[in-house]
């Protein structure tokens, strides 16, 4: 289904022309700021490209981070007035700004300064990631494959916090924003 959004460009081709190639996200958030409902069907299936190599890894979270980031500022007025998502909005900026700092800068320099045990803090968010990831692959018998692959996690983390904090540095203090999306494929 197209709207006509009136904050949007006519739709094209099924769908809609967006200043930002976040459209899932920015289509998300205006269905739940025109108040329809929004909700997770799982059997809907889709089929990603995944990251092949490194050049197509930093187009792809280049173009995550600064779509989320254009996302806050074009419906940062309609979020205020949304509780669930601007709460959910909210934990997802500052986990992602704050923990990215945390991860890249203070970690590191504390270890140096103080002591390399403050290393261990990386290892805070394991568990809310692995219990949920784990209590599924339990269910699709794939648990050995969930833990193999959660090491990724750690290292994705840090890569992930650079493309945010340059994100949000090029989009908010530099007022620079992605213009040019390449999808890497």
């Amino acid at each position: 289904m197209l709207l006509d959004l009136p904050h949007r460009g006519a739709p094209c081709g099924g769908r809609l022309v967006d200043p930002d190639e976040a459209e899932d996200m920015d289509l998300t958030w205006t269905f739940y700021g025109a108040d329809h409902k929004v909700r997770f069907i799982p059997e809907a299936v889709a089929y990603p490209l995944e990251p092949q190599d490194f050049e197509f890894l930093g187009k792809q979270l280049r173009r995550w981070s600064h779509g989320f980031v254009q996302n806050v500022r074009l419906h940062r007025r309609s979020l205020l007035e949304l509780g669930y998502l601007r709460s959910i909005v909210a934990v997802a900026f500052w986990d992602a700004l704050l923990a990215s700092i945390a991860y890249l800068m203070l970690l590191p320099a504390l270890a140096i300064l103080i002591d390399p045990l403050v290393l261990l803090a990386y290892l805070v968010d394991a568990p809310v990631v692995l219990v949920p990831v784990l209590w599924q692959a339990v269910g699709r018998r794939e648990t050995g494959r969930a833990l193999v692959s959660f090491p990724s996690f750690f290292v994705l983390r840090i890569v992930n916090g650079f493309f945010m904090l340059a994100a949000v540095w090029r989009e908010f203090v530099l007022g620079q924003p992605l213009l040019v999306y390449e999808k890497g494929h």
